[in-house]
């Protein structure tokens, strides 16, 4: 490190230093280089330290000069860091002198909300875990108010039931933080809490926001409804005409179900009817990335009730302009066909639906019309992924628990639900099967006498796609 350091000159510093995970003996010599560098902070440019509890004190000497004269960090432009320890993030640290500061991520820390990190030039904050979890709300929003150029924003459990319970008296002394420039705030925390400080923020219509909910079954979605009706629901109607891109609107709907829980975006989408296509793999991601809102609810609701945790959150948000559904997950947690008839039975526009690995069953019986009528008069798409179909006898075709039914999708229900819609004057245009097992060329043939275009591809020729139209 001193042959590093003398050669290196006047020349700027980056410095990655993760000694966390070393043994004793070897994080000894680690450590004696860090603070060799750290003696150097007036030209260092990027500072990134996860170390472990037994140097908490020698580092904090290494950044503030011991308690004597804190070191400046007149170039710094991002600083890293992950204590295993209570780290105080001091008011003197850096002596205040971090001009070019834009980037800061701290785990596992104090912190002083006077800190000069706090600063109007920072664009990038990250707060996860600290060890001093915000028992003043107001501090908290204070420290966010003096981030004026801020553009992203990531906070994970940085409040505490004290800091709650003082929010439920801020009535007297509103505080609002405003982030004219934020582009994306993610929030990980309970339900409450998230509600709490969205109420308190500020921002574009343009961010996006992204909450990722440790909720219990306890918990009520329904506390989002104001922040929902805000982003969503305060605006004029649409035009009556397929708008391609309209950002202030909720017009796509995307449910997910991973290891962790369910995972929840909605918002716009740049597809539209016929020019949907599902999409993999980073096509996805960027795909995702236009949704202004994403929940990921982290928490399992046990047996039957899985979809019932979020089923409350769907309820609160505004329909009426919503063209696209996509919904995937396992088989076992999609049998809930209320999902359709009452979920969504308010979506005027609702002309695309996706169904991803899942169970087709509950979707096939809600396109059944009851009373001559159907809960998507305006459906145009329908779109199966890796869902298994079979052929379930006639007279068992309904029966939810028969032998028939186990599998994910009965084509003799399909069909007899689309001959339904068709008798009660809706036509879907396309009907796609994705690598869906069951499907064959003889029902494609039947099947698309019904509708306007049939897609299928099937897992054994590899992108095999058959098209068929009503008129061939």
């Amino acid at each position: 490190m001193d042959e590093l350091l003398q050669r290196s000159k006047t020349a700027s510093l980056i410095i990655h230093a993760d000694i966390s995970y070393l043994r004793t003996d070897r994080a000894i010599g680690a450590f004696r280089s860090l603070i060799k560098a750290l003696g150097h902070m007036d030209r260092i440019q990027d500072l990134w330290i996860c170390f472990p509890m037994n140097v908490t004190a020698k580092v904090f000497a290494g950044l503030t000069g011991a308690g004597l004269t804190a070191p400046p960090a007149p170039l710094l432009q991002s600083f890293h860091l992950s204590a295993q320890n209570q780290f105080e993030v001091r008011k003197d640290i850096f002596a205040g002198v971090i001009p070019g500061l834009r980037k800061v991520h701290l785990e596992f820390c104090q912190v002083h909300w006077l800190s000069p990190i706090f600063n109007d030039a920072l664009t990038e904050l990250t707060l996860c875990h600290l060890t001093n979890r915000s028992e003043n709300f107001h501090d908290l929003l204070l420290a966010l108010c003096r981030l004026s150029s801020l553009r992203q924003l990531y906070l994970d459990t940085v409040l505490s039931d004290t800091a709650m319970a003082n929010a439920r008296n801020m009535r007297q002394m509103p505080v609002k933080a405003t982030l004219p420039r934020l582009e994306k705030l993610t929030l990980v925390d309970s339900i409450s809490r998230m509600a709490s400080l969205l109420g308190h923020l500020e921002f574009p219509q343009s961010t996006i926001v992204r909450l990722e909910c440790t909720c219990l079954d306890t918990e009520d979605p329904d506390v989002f409804q104001p922040f929902i009706r805000d982003r969503f629901g305060n605006h004029p109607s649409l035009p009556p005409s397929p708008v391609l891109y309209q950002p202030e609107f909720l017009r796509s709907l995307d449910i997910r179900h991973g290891e962790r829980g369910w995972k929840v975006a909605c918002g716009t989408s740049y597809t539209y009817g016929e020019n949907t296509r599902l999409l993999e793999g980073e096509a996805y991601q960027d795909f995702q990335f236009q949704f202004p809102l994403q929940i990921e609810f982290m928490s399992m609701y046990g047996g039957g009730s899985a979809l019932h945790g979020i089923t409350a959150f769907f309820r609160t948000l505004p329909m009426a302009h919503l063209n696209m559904i996509t919904l995937q997950g396992d088989n076992s947690r999609h049998n809930d066909q209320c999902l359709w008839t009452e979920v969504f039975k308010d979506a005027p526009e609702l002309r695309v639906i996706r169904l991803e690995y899942s169970d087709a069953n509950p979707l096939i019986r809600a396109l059944q019309p009851r009373n001559r009528a159907t809960f998507a008069c305006t459906l145009t798409d329908i779109e199966f992924k890796e869902v298994h179909f079979n052929r379930a006898d006639r007279k068992n075709r309904w029966r939810e628990r028969s032998h028939d039914h186990c599998e994910s999708g009965c084509l003799y229900c399909l069909h007899d639900a689309l001959v339904s819609c068709a008798e009660v004057g809706n036509v879907i245009q396309r009907l796609c099967f994705d690598n869906c097992a069951g499907i064959t060329k003889d029902y494609v043939t039947k099947v698309s006498e019904l509708v306007g275009k049939v897609e299928w591809s099937t897992q054994m020729v590899e992108c095999a796609v058959l098209c068929l139209s009503s008129h061939y």
